[in-house]
């Protein structure tokens, strides 16, 4: 299960708070809303982990996020930029550059169905967290859960790369609101971005999810365009 230790981490963590085998430990909300997406991932998972076979050819998304404005992200021809609001304008850059990563595949994951996406991302640390499903941050860490909540859903296998800043020019002038000097790096790019739903903005950025939540499963149908 690929991203199954993503959904470990807490439930470990809180075994080792007790002190010897036989004594209770009360679930948080935070192990319970990860039991309950290992729940939901069991009811449509085959049983099976095999190397993962990919028939369909594999997608690219350029990302990047600024300190000072949002964040951007191209996949092809298509493109998105956010400005920071709300906590996110006082993160770290860790997970402003995840972030981007995350809204990338919220809303083109389902034309990823049985793909392979690599990520281009210029933050050597955020690379190395997408890969190994782990970070000490927790802000980071709930970007994670969400991350691979959502590619588990899309059945997409997401995989980071790590780009030279200085070659992620398209995706930069998305992060500081260069609208014309992205169009001049990727001329092909349609003229309007994709649409961020305010509604998974606020999620992400706001709450803490519950994976089986009406409010996640509402969201999940309304703004992925799940079946």
């Amino acid at each position: 299960v690929r991203p199954g230790w993503t959904f470990l981490r807490r439930l470990i963590e809180l075994l080792s708070m007790a002190q010897s085998p036989r004594r209770w430990v009360r679930l948080n909300a935070s192990t319970r809303s990860d039991l309950r997406w290992w729940l939901q991932f069991m009811e449509g998972w085959n049983g099976t982990a095999i190397m993962p076979q990919y028939s369909l050819p594999p997608a690219s998304v350029v990302s990047d996020a600024s300190g000072s404005w949002g964040c951007g992200a191209y996949c092809g021809v298509h493109w998105f930029q956010w400005k920071w609001k709300g906590p996110s304008v006082d993160w770290p850059i860790a997970p402003k550059e995840l972030l981007p990563i995350l809204l990338a595949v919220a809303v083109w994951g389902r034309g990823w169905r049985g793909r392979l996406v690599t990520c281009h991302c210029d933050n050597m640390a955020v690379v190395s967290v997408v890969n190994s499903g782990y970070s000490r941050d927790n802000t980071v860490m709930h970007l994670l859960r969400c991350l691979f909540f959502m590619a588990s859903q899309f059945d997409a296998h997401i995989k980071a790369v790590h780009v030279p800043g200085v070659s992620n020019v398209a995706a930069d002038a998305l992060s500081r609101d260069d609208h014309a000097h992205f169009l001049q790096v990727v001329p092909d790019a349609v003229e309007h971005p994709t649409p961020i739903p305010q509604g998974l903005v606020d999620l992400l950025v706001m709450d803490q999810p519950d994976w089986t939540s009406p409010r996640w499963t509402q969201l999940f149908g309304d703004c992925f365009g799940r079946d």
